[in-house]
């Protein structure tokens, strides 16, 4: 997205790939509530490789859009029209290694070594685990607690779908209404003005888990349990937004690296998430369990807030962004 779109429109972009791939998780048990049932569980199987083939068919027809690999590939063409002197294969194969060095170590070295990258990325791990393991808790609640069938269960899960175009919307309008005029102004924003709306949606996340865990045990009525969703989904959103497009404002030249080790630790804590979730609410029960996870979102509040305040001193101190400069 940084690479297709010029800086002001890059955080619109990223909306709609956030938005994409976090409605995901809300689309499948939405299909698969009505037609596993019918068809049988490997349906929802085929319905993720019919939406893959032709994602994988359009990957060999999309051109090059990272400025670093098209001028080595423009070197390597005017490297094989030259005659090759002596000690060009040992210079190429420097040149790899940085390439690879830059690409593998590089984003290590800074997630471990700048507290603010550290933060985020276990801030959006606990964020993402969340996630998954809060939704296991919802086909438990709406078929025990109110005799949802799985087809009504996936109905609830447009409540994100909600959630998302209520938190994308206001988001968009924050860009648009007050940090994009300050930037075409010439007025100088630091980089953490990015993540504003993120310090108000922090709050969502354990208002929205409280909510649901304490209002869904059959006795009161499935569309507040349904808010509590949506609170909940409308902060994750937000947060993932924010954080998107901070991460490669303060290292543009590892972004695309720093994203894919947020990618890895993420997903990483989400895969693990749902073996814990089901045994969580079976132990506990649905509304301390849920409340284990909203405690644990309550220092979410701090990381980011910590990331807010701190986060110039932090990149004042910090090489990587010296070596940027």
């Amino acid at each position: 997205m940084h690479d297709l779109f010029p800086g002001l429109s890059v955080s619109y972009s990223l909306a709609i790939w956030i938005a994409a791939a976090y409605c995901g998780p809300a689309l499948g048990p939405l299909m698969a509530g009505y037609v596993v049932p019918v068809k049988g569980w490997r349906w929802a199987m085929w319905e993720v490789v019919w939406l893959a083939i032709p994602v994988l068919i359009l990957l060999w027809f999309l051109p090059e859009t990272y400025a670093p690999t098209i001028e080595a590939s423009n070197q390597e063409r005017t490297d094989r029209d030259v005659e090759k002197g002596p000690g060009s294969d040992r210079t190429r194969s420097a040149a790899m290694i940085r390439s690879l060095k830059d690409a593998l170590v590089k984003p290590i070295e800074i997630c471990i070594q700048d507290p603010a990258v550290a933060v985020a990325n276990i801030y959006t791990s606990f964020i993402y685990g969340t996630y998954y393991t809060f939704f296991d808790a919802l086909p438990i609640v709406y078929t025990w607690n109110y005799g949802f069938t799985p087809g009504q269960v996936g109905l609830v899960f447009v409540s994100v779908f909600v959630a998302c175009i209520v938190a994308g919307s206001a988001y968009c309008l924050y860009i648009s209404k007050v940090l994009h005029p300050k930037l075409e102004s010439g007025v100088w924003t630091s980089y953490e003005d990015q993540l504003r709306p993120a310090l108000a949606a922090t709050f969502l996340l354990p208002l929205g888990l409280f909510l649901f865990g304490w209002t869904s045990d059959g006795t009161i009525h499935w569309i507040v349990s349904v808010v509590g969703i949506t609170l909940y989904s409308m902060g994750t959103f937000i947060i993932l937004q924010c954080l998107s497009v901070y991460l490669p404002k303060i290292y543009p030249r590892y972004s695309a690296s720093l994203f894919a080790a947020n990618d890895f630790c993420r997903s990483t804590l989400a895969a693990g998430a749902i073996h814990f979730a089901i045994p969580l609410y079976e132990d506990l029960g649905i509304g301390r369990g849920v409340s284990v996870l909203g405690g644990l979102s309550v220092l979410g509040i701090i990381g980011m807030w910590y990331i807010y305040r701190a986060g110039a001193s932090l990149r004042a101190r910090s090489r990587f962004t010296v070596s940027e400069n």
